[in-house]
């Protein structure tokens, strides 16, 4: 889990909120949307 946090923090995160994301499962989202309604980043107070 912490390697996955360390790459969501360094890799992931800071992509623009406009980035379109094309999950393999479920329907695109984008970024911030991620940012809003992931549960996985709102525990690590990723909400914006």
């Amino acid at each position: 889990m912490a390697e996955m946090t360390q790459t969501l923090q360094k890799k992931i995160l800071p992509l623009p909120d406009h980035l379109r994301v094309l999950p393999g499962h479920g329907p695109e989202t984008t970024i911030a949307i991620e940012r809003r309604s992931n549960p996985y980043l709102q525990k690590l107070g990723y909400q914006k």
